[in-house]
């Protein structure tokens, strides 16, 4: 049996996938480092992160999402909000590891992601330049709900 989320046509172990490779991108993590900190060998969790459809795949289970939980100190249903959402480095959750993490990224303050075409974890393999030329191209084309909120000019 194959469980779907509600509103997405993923599956919730794909998307649990999704959430483990979010988790590696947003903490800096080497595969080897999730893979010590997940207790399991770095061949397994190779695995599991590999795409749908990749022969010798590996789902992640409920006991793995469990060690996960509690290995980098999540919320209980960490695995199961949608994705971007609730990121450690944007809540201060120690690792284990010492590593500079970025200001957080728009995907790790809680709201749902936006795009179609575009994973969290593609998107965090940006940098900060190129994350904040998305966004602010992302302003010229919002429309300003008033004009009230439009910024107003300095005169000259």
């Amino acid at each position: 049996m194959v469980i779907r989320l509600k509103n997405s046509g993923m599956d919730l172990t794909e998307h649990w996938r999704q959430r483990l490779l979010e988790l590696k991108a947003d903490l800096a993590l080497t595969q080897a480092a999730l893979a010590a900190k997940l207790e399991k060998s770095p061949d397994y969790v190779s695995r599991l992160l590999y795409e749908p459809g990749k022969k010798g795949r590996k789902n992640l289970g409920l006991q793995t999402l469990r060690n996960a939980t509690k290995a980098f100190e999540l919320q209980p249903d960490w695995f199961d909000l949608p994705l971007g959402a609730a990121m450690p480095s944007a809540q201060g959750k120690a690792t284990g590891q010492a590593h500079n993490a970025a200001p957080p990224s728009p995907i790790s303050r809680g709201v749902a992601w936006p795009f179609v075409r575009v994973t969290p974890h593609q998107y965090n393999r940006l940098s900060a330049d190129q994350r904040d030329h998305i966004e602010r191209t992302i302003l010229l084309l919002i429309p300003p709900d008033s004009e009230s909120a439009r910024p107003k000019r300095a005169s000259q």
